[in-house]
């Protein structure tokens, strides 16, 4: 079942997946050239898996970076850029969808 957490600062929510091997940071600078979530999604080992969804306004170049340091992966959602709460729901429902969690 999907957790939702509180928002939090960006180097915060960074970290606090830091233990997680599945973390996904849907950017929409990532969108050229960068997978797709559901293409990198593996359903056999990608059981608990974390999403770093942006604020309004997208995250910047250097965030991203930061993000991709620290072992995010930077993913695409498609070629439209979505509003921070409709990114979230898209992307929980991709893996969800790519996990098998759907029927």
């Amino acid at each position: 079942m999907p957790e939702l957490a509180e928002p939090v600062e960006f180097a915060d929510a960074v970290a606090m997946a830091e233990a997680l091997t599945s973390r996904f940071l849907p950017w929409e600078e990532a969108a050229m050239g960068s997978r797709s979530l559901g293409s990198v999604l593996d359903p056999k080992k990608d059981r608990d898996v974390s999403l770093l969804i942006g604020p309004e306004g997208g995250i910047d170049p250097a965030e991203a970076a930061q993000a991709v340091a620290a072992g995010w992966q930077a993913v695409s959602l498609g070629p439209r850029i979505l509003r921070a709460e409709t990114a979230a729901i898209t992307a929980a429902g991709l893996i969800l969808h790519r996990l098998g969690d759907l029927g």
